[in-house]
């Protein structure tokens, strides 16, 4: 049995399909963009007033580069200033760094330098942020939390007691035995 459609009925199928199809095109244009990831070890590192905190930051694709993403995509590396934080120090071993199909991980070191009046007990919170720009000017924007607990290392420490019982009874039980024998 053939069924004979109306005109009208063609145009409304045709345009049903043509709307379909983009928004296909729109959903698969928006898969072709570059998943980026920042990998940072996120545990709380300890340091004293004016020393030096070192964080490994790792940029990396987190797909399968493919040739329908625009390389390269250049990340650069910032640090969120609040002014809990002032008088912080921050280096990076390199501001920026670029990923391809050829180096799809690269990675720069961050530099925290302890401030000699940060409070002591007290953690700080610093926010650092990779913002990527593929070869199309579209930005991909990371931020990450890194903690720094500050601690005093000038407490003079107090012995533990086997450290000083253990000696205190060997000394003692020598006394002893060499004071049997000359009787």
């Amino acid at each position: 049995m053939l069924v004979k459609l109306e005109w009208f009925e063609v145009k409304l199928v045709v345009k049903i399909g043509f709307i379909f199809g983009l928004l296909g095109l729109l959903l698969l244009a928006n898969t072709c963009s570059a998943a980026v990831e920042l990998d940072v070890p996120v545990d709380t590192k300890e340091a004293a007033p004016g020393t030096i905190v070192r964080y490994d930051l790792v940029v990396s694709l987190g797909e399968e580069p493919d040739d329908t993403v625009p390389y390269p995509i250049t990340e650069f590396f910032s640090i969120e200033e609040d002014d809990e934080n002032a008088g912080w120090l921050y280096s990076f071993s390199r501001e920026s760094v670029i990923l391809d199909l050829e180096r799809t991980t690269n990675s720069s070191v961050l530099e925290i330098t302890v401030p000699g009046n940060a409070e002591i007990g007290k953690t700080y919170s610093h926010t650092v942020i990779a913002t990527g720009y593929d070869s199309l000017g579209d930005e991909l924007g990371i931020p990450i939390e890194l903690d720094v607990h500050v601690v005093n290392t000038n407490v003079n420490e107090i012995p533990e007691f086997p450290s000083i019982a253990l000696p205190v009874a060997a000394v003692l039980g020598l006394v002893f035995v060499f004071g049997r024998r000359k009787e």
